[in-house]
């Protein structure tokens, strides 16, 4: 009976042990499973944004690149030097992002490739404008295609909010177009009045294209920033690209005419030197909008990068506060506890209260039987009277 009373309490707190650990795997376990899955998607769209503020920084100096590289093609098809010191430092602009991201972004070899073959056709002496023209035309398409493989690497093509997504479109791929076809347009508004095919059909629908080109181009860059501005919840990108914006609407309008292809408006009806004016001014605000365009979506994938490190942040102080109470709730049922205020502290078991419970029962049997025996005696003295 004394061994059973004294395993009792040991029973018990053994039981509270395994609840209280019971209930703290209740508790962590799927906290802990909530918080995994949490994290990975967390970092990976973390890591999808850093790879698109990477792109951002890389498309500036390309970009600026690009407009020198059509620039200069301009100037050597009607009949000026090559700017050598503006082809270096858009080179060395360039070279420095890709030092910095090209290896995450995958471009640098075919930065080198094109690297080399800007040094190249820049460094030439062309006998014609056609053949300055077609050897310009190849380099810059080169150029194009990086700045797509540039967005495509980034993630910036798969950019899933509506207002980022137009910016990036107005950025990646109708700038650097428009920038390209104006060049082109100019170009071969030189070379057709040069050579006297100012009324050959061919040489007008080769203009007429082109210059449809920009037409669409800028069409759909103004829809999409429209769009942009509607849909976003930003406050600077409206005001910062707005100005920029209409800016870039009336120097295509400058360019490109919107009037009948072949005649009233087309390049056979202008002064080439005037066009090319214009297109300068078209390069000019078209780099403006680009670069205010990119300062919006830096900040734009920005904002979401700070939300989400912020996110991560809390879901680390709501794992670690699951594991505070779970380290609380073992404490508190565990089997150590004190006794309330006023309760008598547990009896001691073991060799000394066994003795203490035993001698109790003597002392009880010793007064019973001491009792008895008083009265027997004074039973006996009433018989012998």
């Amino acid at each position: 009976m004394s061994m059973s009373s004294a395993t009792r309490p040991a029973a018990a707190g053994a039981r509270r042990v395994a609840g209280a650990a019971g209930l703290a795997l209740v508790l962590l376990v799927p906290l802990s499973v909530i918080f995994t899955q949490f994290w990975v998607a967390r970092t990976e769209d973390l890591t999808f944004n850093q790879d698109e503020r990477r792109g951002v920084e890389y498309l500036g100096p390309l970009t600026d690149l690009l407009s020198t590289v059509t620039e200069q093609q301009s100037g050597v098809v009607h009949g000026r030097s090559v700017v050598t010191l503006a082809v270096q430092r858009s080179v060395a602009g360039v070279d420095a992002a890709d030092r910095r991201l090209g290896a995450r972004l995958q471009t640098t070899q075919r930065w080198n490739q094109l690297r080399q073959l800007i040094l190249e056709v820049t460094g030439r002496t062309f006998t014609s404008p056609t053949e300055a023209y077609t050897a310009y035309s190849g380099v810059v398409d080169l150029a194009v295609a990086l700045v797509r493989r540039a967005g495509d690497t980034s993630n910036l093509i798969l950019d899933p909010s509506i207002d980022a997504y137009y910016v990036m479109n107005a950025t990646l791929l109708r700038i650097p177009l428009v920038l390209v076809d104006s060049g082109r347009y100019a170009d071969l508004a030189k070379i057709v009045s040069s050579s006297g095919r100012s009324t050959d059909p061919e040489s007008l629908a080769q203009l007429a294209s082109v210059r449809s080109q920009i037409l669409a181009g800028a069409d759909d860059l103004s829809a999409g920033l429209e769009k942009s501005f509607e849909s976003t919840s930003s406050n600077t990108l409206g005001p910062g690209l707005l100005r920029q914006l209409d800016d870039f609407r009336t120097a295509v309008d400058a360019v490109a005419p919107r009037g009948s292809p072949v005649s009233g408006g087309s390049a056979a009806d202008q002064d080439p030197a005037a066009i090319e004016g214009n297109q300068d001014t078209l390069q000019r605000v078209a780099l403006a909008l680009d670069r205010a365009g990119l300062g919006q979506l830096e900040l734009l994938v920005k904002t979401r990068v700070d939300a989400i490190t912020r996110q991560r942040m809390y879901s680390v102080a709501a794992l670690l506060a699951g594991v505070v109470v779970s380290v609380v709730v073992v404490v508190w049922l565990g089997p150590v506890r004190r006794p309330a205020s006023g309760e008598p502290p547990p009896r001691q078991a073991g060799r000394h209260g066994e003795r203490a419970e035993a001698g109790s029962v003597d002392a009880r049997e010793l007064v019973a039987s001491s009792g008895m025996a008083l009265s027997a005696r004074r039973g006996g003295a009433r018989a012998a009277r």
